[in-house]
């Protein structure tokens, strides 16, 4: 009976050293896929951390192209605005002596024009002639360096001046002296 124990004994430790060995080998097996795997995702690692890297660099890269196109391009527009701050001004100051150059040529014509006018009311029609404000002969610029801006209130009054500026022009339409004079022009002007 000693002898079967011992050779069940012999037996049972036999087959717990192959389970072993079995399972070692399971082990190393799995060790070495898990080292084979373990090293795939460090090549995976290495490689998307140099593509990283190189994205950086790039991105690094055009965003200091960018930076510099940006500093570029705004300098220039600084440029554009000066020049033109500059060509205004210039042309405003050209504009400015032409207008004065003429302005008093134009001045002494309208006034010849306003003695014209005032022998036609007072000697063809026989009405009585009122001569224009002196605003007439102002001249614009004076206002401008003035800084009289008309405001909403000025538009008000000048939109009442129109209004009854026009009403006059409708009475004197109206006028009989006035329909003979527009009918012996209409007649006379037939040349025209």
């Amino acid at each position: 009976a000693m002898r079967a124990t011992y050779q069940l004994n012999q037996e049972k430790l036999e087959y717990n050293y192959r389970v072993l060995e079995e399972r070692d080998h399971e082990n190393q097996s799995t060790i070495n896929q898990q080292k084979r795997k373990i090293a795939r995702l460090r090549d995976i690692l290495s490689s998307l951390k140099a593509k990283y890297a190189e994205s950086d660099r790039n991105f690094q890269d055009e965003n200091m192209k960018l930076t510099e196109e940006y500093k570029r391009i705004t300098e220039q527009f600084k440029d554009l605005q000066a020049k033109y701050r500059h060509f205004e001004a210039a042309d405003v100051k050209q504009y400015r002596e032409v207008w004065e150059m003429n302005e008093t040529e134009v001045a002494d014509l309208v006034r010849k024009v306003l003695q014209a006018d005032k022998v036609i009311h007072q000697q063809q029609m026989g009405i009585t002639w009122n001569p224009p404000s002196e605003e007439v002969f102002a001249s614009p610029w004076a206002a401008k360096e003035a800084g009289q801006d008309q405001s909403k209130e000025d538009e008000g009054e000048e939109m009442d001046e129109e209004a009854s500026a026009e009403a006059q022009l409708q009475d004197r339409l109206v006028d009989p002296r006035f329909k003979k004079l527009q009918e012996l022009l209409c007649d006379e002007a037939g040349f025209l």
